[in-house]
């Protein structure tokens, strides 16, 4: 397999109240895969075919978004609520 990715990666910190954080990334990634098969009646001869096989190209786009707010309450508590997304579409 043979796969070339491209990606972007951006990231966000504020002290607003806490501590809030984000993280966005972007992807491309193209793969060609080539894939065989030996056939039920592989034992033949040099000159005849015993496999099959085939090769595809899969592009992949995809997005990822995650972002968290942390804050201490006293010496012992902390909140860390977190929301995570994840788009991806590939043919």
């Amino acid at each position: 397999m043979d796969e070339d990715r491209y990606q972007v990666t951006l990231g966000h910190h504020a002290p607003a109240l806490g501590e809030l954080d984000d993280d966005l990334s972007i992807y491309h990634s193209e793969r060609e895969n080539t894939k065989g098969f030996l056939r039920e009646d592989f034992d033949q001869p040099p000159d005849v075919a015993n496999a099959d096989g085939f090769r595809q190209t899969i592009d992949e786009n995809g997005l990822y978004f995650d972002t968290h707010y942390g804050r201490q309450f006293g010496e012992r508590v902390r909140s860390s609520p977190v929301s995570t997304s994840c788009l991806a579409k590939g043919r």
